[in-house]
């Protein structure tokens, strides 16, 4: 369901996404001083890194979940709706909880005597207030961009993670992969344990310095875990986990080559905890929380004939392990593709990997401020090898694909944007709802014939 925009405590937070991004800490500390430093009343897993942490958030709180905690989680974006970035035992946010919080924010913000707060201040100021409200014992907060200034570097870390880094919001994290490192590891404290996933040479030079520098005892994820082995699949995989405690055989319901990796960097992250505090998580708690994650958006297919695999990937890094994902399930396959970008987006880079796969492509322009426009898309693509058609809607993309995928035996995968994402899920679950409807009506005529 999308943003319900007819509320006006969160058509006013929405509204101020055209305010951007300001590197500074100044409004978001005030903030949180104005509505009685919720930040400190639960102790926090922070994760910064240019792709999969939102994943890695997603596992480690199932995990934590699993081992008896109350936890928060705050990720972004949304797919849908804005209440999916704040979850308390893996449910979003009540509205009237967030109605409180939200209101309690605007009330701070208007007594700062600072510039008004962004949309990504106040929605974490708001998420700090709702966890504090709902008693958690911890949160695993994922950063909306960078480290550094990013406001959720104010919360109390007891772990801090990097994921794969890569290249991302270049014009304010730099153009250079240890640039955009150093930025990262803003998120690193002194005395506070850090992971960090595998890293280019560079990018994990970058990061030792820097915990170092801070006096932040750092491991890396090949330390604790490794995959042993997988069985692929396009809707779920097997893979084995070995850890120094022993190893761990887990039926994954997220697919793609990515998600091993991050199944064992939240893992080791959980290790990493286990050993802080008596035991808690064990095991048993890792498998069976890894087992019952949900993550959506992130090579996720749905249905079947044809399947609908949906994927934000939205940089290179991503793209290429999308490519990698493709291979793994679908061989070299040529399927449909609905494509939208952001304007700030690498859309040759990201072409280029996807075009060994294309057979028929669509361009939808995504459904946010920054969206790029369908046939600017489609003009760039094309430089990278895939000719695209900008002219159809989101519903008439994704009915093109399909009935192309049909005639091909192939796929349709969406990707290209988590906001486009968002509303191509709106569209298939439609579709899915119609059809079973459907479905229902003719048996019932069949059972008065």
């Amino acid at each position: 369901m999308p943003d319900d925009l007819s509320d006006p405590l969160l058509g006013s937070l929405l509204r101020r996404r055209s305010r951007g991004v300001v590197p500074t800490l100044d409004v978001i500390r005030r903030l949180l001083e104005l509505t009685g430093d919720p930040q400190r009343a639960f102790a926090a897993v922070h994760v910064a890194g240019t792709n999969g942490k939102g994943s890695v958030c997603a596992m480690l709180a199932s995990i934590l979940r699993r081992a008896g905690y109350r936890i928060g989680l705050y990720t972004s974006p949304h797919l849908r709706n804005f209440r999916e970035r704040i979850r308390v035992d893996g449910e979003a946010v009540g509205g009237s909880l967030l109605g409180m919080c939200l209101q309690e924010v605007e009330r701070a913000d208007r007594a700062t005597g600072l510039r008004p707060a962004t949309f990504f201040e106040a929605a974490t100021a708001a998420a700090f207030l709702c966890f504090r409200e709902a008693g958690v014992d911890m949160a695993v907060i994922e950063t909306g961009m960078g480290g550094r200034w990013d406001a959720t570097v104010l919360c109390r870390p007891v772990l801090t993670v990097i994921t794969p880094i890569g290249i991302d919001h270049t014009e304010f994290l730099g153009t250079e992969p240890a640039t955009i490192a150093g930025e990262k590891c803003g998120i690193l404290k002194a005395g506070i344990a850090a992971l960090t996933a595998e890293q280019d040479g560079k990018v994990i030079a970058v990061i030792r310095r820097e915990a170092r520098h801070k006096k932040s005892p750092l491991r890396q994820v090949g330390d604790l875990v490794h995959v042993e082995g997988f069985s692929p699949g396009l809707h779920r995989q097997e893979v084995v986990l070995g850890t120094r405690h022993g190893t761990l055989e887990i039926h994954l319901p997220l697919a793609g080559v990515f998600q091993r990796e991050n199944s064992a960097l939240a893992c080791a992250a959980a290790l990493i905890l286990g050993g802080q505090f008596a035991g808690r998580p064990a095991l048993e708690d890792i498998r069976a929380g890894l087992e019952c994650v949900e993550w959506p958006g992130r090579f996720h297919a749905v249905g079947t004939s044809p399947p609908v695999i949906l994927d934000g990937a939205h940089n290179v890094h991503a793209a290429r392990t999308l490519a990698a994902s493709l291979r793994e399930v679908l061989g070299m396959t040529r399927i449909a593709v609905v494509a939208g970008f952001l304007k700030d987006k690498d859309v040759e880079g990201i072409g280029a990997l996807l075009a060994p796969h294309v057979g028929s492509c669509w361009t939808v322009r995504p459904p946010s401020e920054r969206g790029m426009d369908a046939a600017e898309a489609a003009r760039r693509l094309y430089s990278a090898g895939i000719r695209a058609d900008p002219g159809a809607s989101m519903v008439e993309a994704v009915e093109a694909a399909r009935r192309w995928a049909a005639a091909h035996g192939s796929a349709v995968l969406v990707t290209g944007s988590l906001y486009l994402v968002g509303a191509a899920l709106d569209v298939v679950e439609a579709e899915s709802r119609f059809r079973s409807a459907a479905a229902a009506a003719a048996r019932i005529w069949q059972g008065y014939s």
